[in-house]
């Protein structure tokens, strides 16, 4: 576990419950993000993304503990998806240059995230999350 500030101080955009879990929507390199913490006691806590059985935007592409907890977490980055110029959010020189060529395409996708549609896939984590812990299904 690392004792790094989370969430990400400067990128957090929204901060909530929902279903007994803390959640968040930050702003990723090139898209909105939503993160769901699970506690110590959880089933998944500690565990790597790709050994949690969620289905999410995307799946999973996030996984990490902090001294806040154990984060789970998803991007609006995949293809067909709009990045960066549905959330007005300035690239800096250097994620421009990493956006050139792997992600450029992709920047122009149909799908644009707001932060409303990030919120209801959050809360759609959380809940499988929390569904989890109590080994029901969701």
């Amino acid at each position: 576990m690392r004792n790094d500030d989370w969430p990400p101080e400067g990128r957090t955009l929204h901060e909530w419950e929902h279903a007994g879990l803390r959640c968040v929507v930050c702003k990723g390199t090139v898209a909105l993000c939503g993160y769901v913490m699970v506690p110590e006691s959880h089933p998944y806590y500690g565990k790597g993304y790709d050994n949690v059985d969620v289905r999410v935007h995307g799946g999973l592409t996030f996984a990490d503990g902090f001294h806040s907890g154990w984060w789970f977490g998803f991007d609006c980055a995949h293809s067909g998806d709009a990045m960066a110029m549905a959330i007005d959010m300035p690239l800096s020189e250097e994620d421009e240059k990493m956006l050139r060529g792997v992600f450029f395409d992709m920047r122009r996708g149909e799908r644009v995230w707001e932060i409303g549609d990030v919120v209801k896939e959050t809360c759609f984590l959380a809940e499988q999350l929390a569904a989890a812990a109590t080994g029901a299904r969701t």
